[in-house]
């Protein structure tokens, strides 16, 4: 029996013609879009925080969409429908339809518009050129890390370049040169090119995961680096994501790796995990939040007798979430009457992505975003078979818990990404045909041996 030869496809497909793929203008707007991507990600820079900053962009990117392409997709249509039933019945239950509200509406649709305009514009590759470009800062910033640290004279002429800093940052003598942060109230911490060092680890948690889905599982210089920034964050949710994601490496090991390579480390990891949960950020932090939680909790009137400006925490959040999702499940929008309100008015949030993203859009829309980001999990980017891809949901979702990314370009990007980009068949029944082939030609080989 004779198989003919499959003919694959290149593993991504690029919306530019060969002779456009690689001229100036395709370039010049890749990282054009990786730069806005980036900016309006991570908060960095005090000029992309103005609203009408936000809505000239967005509009800019909205334009060139329509232009390319002519209309929007149909998913994105319908998430908007979506946002506007659950904004308008919640502005008639709360009866609070005023201007304010609309205003913080049209926010909340222009920042879900400008994640969709940006991965739309970038295409199917997009996330693969941000992972590169994401490794390529961390690599540049590494250095200037240790620099910081360590020469005073080096950060001084650092500090001078200052890139239009965040005025929080300012205040506590931060600033940033967009390829590193140096955090005013967490300089000992690798911050990289975002605002604080959780947001950083979040920032290498979806290049890790990126680069993995592109390339699997084998360990590389690359791998080594993400670890290095990832243990200099001193990071809470980024160690944990460490420990999800060291035994995903090891279950996907091969058997030879597995008992040379996979034993040693997990012996390695139970000696070490004591030491690391002494450390403030952990240990400290943890229970300090638990405590706190507890004691807001017990006290007559809860959250709503918070004293302080409404910032509960991660912990807190989620509690608060439940609180406030059960007062109305629909979603509340971006509408704050009968939200949890602190003594002093503030609504009661923190920095918890999944939490207020619940808040705002109800089960149904925390439920459309979880199955998403499975699917995008699950998604051959580079048609490389991944086992155990769990652990990769469970440190997106990690970061997402403990980051405030609720209309953050990252996570609709990532929500939105399975929905745009379809895979492609070929390759999944092909996929099929070959391993047949295969099966085939090693029992042929083995009957021929005996």
């Amino acid at each position: 029996m004779q198989y003919t030869a499959i003919k694959t496809l290149p593993a991504s497909i690029n919306y530019y013609s060969k002779s456009e793929k690689f001229s100036k203008k395709a370039i010049f707007e890749q990282y054009v879009l990786l730069f806005i991507y980036i900016v309006f990600s991570v908060s960095i820079i005090e000029l992309f925080l103005s609203k009408l900053v936000l809505f000239i962009i967005t509009f800019l990117l909205g334009l060139v969409v329509l232009f390319r392409y002519k209309r929007f997709d149909k998913i994105v249509y319908q998430i908007m429908l979506y946002m506007f039933f659950v904004q308008f019945l919640s502005m008639w239950h709360f009866e609070t339809l005023t201007l304010n509200r609309l205003v913080s509406f049209g926010l909340a649709i222009t920042r879900f518009l400008l994640g969709f305009f940006i991965i739309k514009l970038g295409g199917k590759d997009f996330l693969t050129k941000f992972e590169k470009f994401s490794f390529t800062l961390i690599i540049i910033g590494l250095p200037l890390f240790f620099l910081d640290q360590y020469f005073p004279q080096v950060s001084q002429l650092l500090s001078s370049i200052d890139f239009n800093s965040t005025e929080i940052q300012r205040e506590y003598d931060g600033w940033n040169i967009f390829v590193y942060v140096h955090n005013g109230w967490a300089g000992f911490r690798f911050s990289g090119y975002s605002w604080e060092p959780g947001g950083m680890a979040m920032m290498i948690t979806l290049s890790w995961v990126i680069y993995i889905l592109n390339h699997g599982t084998s360990l590389n210089l690359k791998v080594l680096i993400y670890f290095l920034a990832m243990v200099f964050t001193f990071s809470t949710t980024g160690y944990f994501v460490l420990g999800v994601i060291t035994i995903f490496y090891i279950v996907n090991s091969k058997a030879f790796s597995l008992f040379v390579l996979g034993v040693p480390v997990f012996f390695l990891m139970v000696l070490i995990f004591p030491y690391v949960w002494k450390q403030d950020f952990m240990q400290k932090k943890i229970t300090g939040y638990i405590a706190k939680d507890q004691e807001v909790r017990a006290t007559p009137g809860g959250y709503s007798k918070f004293e302080t400006s409404g910032n509960i925490g991660r912990y807190g959040a989620v509690f608060s979430g439940i609180e406030n999702i059960f007062k109305w499940p629909l979603g509340h929008g971006t509408v704050t009457t009968g939200r949890t309100k602190s003594e002093d008015g503030e609504v009661v949030s923190g920095a918890n992505g999944l939490a207020e993203f619940l808040i705002l859009w109800g089960f149904a829309g925390l439920g459309f975003l979880l199955f998403s980001l499975y699917r995008f999990i699950y998604y051959k980017l580079n048609n490389i078979r991944i086992k155990h891809k769990y652990f990769l949901l469970i440190c997106v979702l990690l970061v997402f818990l403990s980051n405030p990314v609720s209309s953050n370009p990252v996570l609709y990007s990532l929500m939105l990404f399975p929905h745009l980009f379809k895979e492609d068949k070929f390759f999944r029944k092909n996929e099929q045909r070959l391993r047949k082939h295969a099966k085939i030609e090693n029992n042929s080989l083995l009957i021929k041996s005996m």
